[in-house]
Parts: C-alpha cells; sequence; structure tokens
C-alpha cells in the first residue's frame, strides 16, 4: 500500500512562478537528446547583474534591499551574510507578530525552509507575506536563483538533473526531458515514487533538494509502506 499524503508548496522565483509544482513550459525535452546535448542547446535567462540592476531601477526596496542589491552588482553576487540578515530581519518581524515557534532548516544552497514541524496558524502566510516585505521578498528570491541557478538555464529541469547526478542519484543516461515529464505526472496526481525513475523518499533530503530546484517542493508523507 502507498501513502498518498503529501503536500506540494508554492515557490516564487525569478525563475518560475507556479502554483503546487513549477516548472517552465518551455522545459519540454526533445526525446533522444542526452542530458549533455540538453545541456548545450539550452535556453539560458538573463544574467544576475542585469536582473539586480532592473530591480535597483524599477522597484520600491527598503534601505536594505538597496544596499544588498548595490553591493551585489559591484561583487557579481549576494553574499552569503547578506541573506542571512535578511532571514534574521524576517524572523524579528514574525517573532513580534506572535511566531516564536518557527524552526527552519538550512538547505545545501544556504537557504532557509521552514521546517514541518513549526507552530503557524491560519494568518501565518498572510502576516508571512508582511514580514517579507523590505527583508526577504527580493533578496531570498534573488540568492535562491544565484545559488540554485548559476549557470542561468531557463529549463529548471537541467538544473534539477544536474544536481541529481552530482549526488550520484541518476545514472549518465538520465534527461531534463525525463525529469520534466515525471514533474508534469506528479502535477496530475500521481505519487513521486512512481513517477520518478529513481527512488524518491521524504527521508532523503538530498533528492528532496533536488526536486525542489526542478519546481517540484514536496513535503509530507508519500513513503511506501507494506
Amino acid at each position: 500500500m502507498v501513502k498518498r499524503v503529501f503536500k506540494m508548496w508554492m515557490r516564487y522565483s525569478a525563475l518560475t512562478i507556479t502554483i503546487g509544482v513549477f516548472f517552465s513550459v518551455a522545459a519540454c525535452g526533445i526525446a533522444g537528446k542526452t542530458f549533455e546535448s540538453e545541456k548545450n542547446s539550452a535556453e539560458k535567462i538573463a544574467p544576475l547583474t542585469d536582473i539586480w540592476r532592473e530591480e535597483l531601477a524599477g522597484h520600491d526596496l527598503s534601505e536594505f534591499e538597496r544596499s544588498v542589491l548595490e553591493r551585489a552588482v559591484k561583487t557579481g553576487r549576494i553574499d552569503q551574510n547578506d541573506y542571512e540578515q535578511a532571514h534574521a530581519k524576517y524572523l524579528q518581524c514574525m517573532t513580534a507578530a506572535g511566531y516564536d515557534q518557527l524552526k527552519y532548516n538550512k538547505m545545501p544552497d544556504g537557504l532557509y525552509k521552514l521546517s514541518d514541524d513549526s507552530v503557524t496558524d491560519a494568518n501565518y502566510f498572510d502576516k508571512s507575506v508582511e514580514c517579507s516585505e523590505g527583508t526577504t521578498r527580493v533578496i531570498e528570491a534573488d540568492f535562491r536563483d544565484q545559488q540554485d541557478n548559476p549557470d542561468r538555464y531557463k529549463d529548471p529541469g537541467i538544473v534539477a538533473v544536474q544536481c541529481l547526478r552530482d549526488a550520484g542519484k541518476v545514472d549518465k543516461d538520465y534527461t531534463a526531458a525525463e525529469f520534466n515529464k515525471s514533474v508534469k505526472e506528479v502535477a496530475a496526481g500521481a505519487n513521486p515514487q512512481d513517477a520518478f525513475a529513481f527512488p524518491v523518499s521524504g527521508s532523503d533530503s538530498q533528492v528532496i533538494y533536488c526536486l525542489s530546484l526542478g519546481g517540484l517542493s514536496l513535503s509530507g508523507d508519500f513513503d511506501s509502506e507494506g
């Protein structure tokens, strides 16, 4: 018997915006391509420094956000410490609003993810959006894109498969086209364990992380039991 109790979370970034799962429509692969050929022919998105300059010119930024982006334009990257400060400012706001039981896990890319055992309520989302203004709303999305997609691939499936390959979770024949097909199957209701050609377990944090890079952020119990 397979438990099918799992959640697919919403995430916002400069690369993709979707509900539940987020993957690019342009991510459809061509049958017969190898992963290397997919990368070689892949469409790229704008350099991060160009995006940061646009944000500085067009966004209503806080003094903190503006200082972070100005440094990033000069150095070519957002420093981990700047992201840590953004997260700390966000937490300070949430704590002041009464959310003092929030727990976070630090992911391999240096970002924080809210733990499933955090104490929230019906007003949490609205307060989170409010507290992100001027703190993490811009900085976290930009830092995520920097950390997760440094080569600026438009297709998040390529980013995910590279992560899986680097971690030894898939063999060299596995492609982004296969990955994107599986993501669509999960979006249509398939259990992640059935959809992917590699083991997917909620206890394997590396696989869960790689899946998130490809637009699929899973939480909950989807492991098999006898």
